[in-house]
């Protein structure tokens, strides 16, 4: 099995590249650090050639960046990933989202409750769930919703 992560290079994409290549996974890696960019399709047409699944993790997190930028590189380029999958007969994919499309909820959330996203990003992430579900009879997808991940002097 071939998979393909975006965001390889980031604190979570770096783990799973890790692990899977531990259990002697075929990876493909798609990441900025390494010149590619979400944003290119001819990329990711590329970068999608014989994969079998998809693990999109890549995504701007930057605040400051405004609201136009993270929906270009955040909404866009989920778009771009999505129609490199189809193209490319990608069997299936995950895309890591966020805790944060509930705003500020503090109780036990589920899938079925009100998006109330309260950041650019977290508005971002919820608009790039709705283009996930949107190609659902295109190829299955999983979205996972994240909370804030830790780690040695990270997060």
């Amino acid at each position: 099995m071939k998979v393909l992560i975006t965001g390889s290079q980031g604190f979570i994409g770096k783990e799973l590249c890790r692990q899977l290549r531990e259990r002697k996974v075929e990876i493909a890696e798609f990441d900025k650090v390494l010149g590619q960019d979400l944003l290119n399709a001819e990329q990711l047409n590329e970068a999608c050639k014989g994969v079998d699944f998809a693990i999109h993790l890549a995504a701007l997190l930057d605040e400051k960046a405004g609201i136009a930028e993270l929906r270009k590189v955040n909404v866009e380029g989920t778009k771009n990933l999505m129609d490199a999958c189809v193209k490319q007969k990608v069997k299936k994919i995950l895309f890591l989202s966020t805790t944060g499309v509930y705003g500020g909820y503090k109780g036990i959330a589920d899938e079925k409750m009100e998006k109330k996203p309260s950041t650019n990003y977290e508005i971002s992430k919820a608009e790039s769930e709705e283009l996930v579900l949107s190609y659902q009879e295109l190829i299955p997808a999983v979205i996972a919703r994240s909370a804030l991940v830790l780690g040695p002097n990270e997060y």
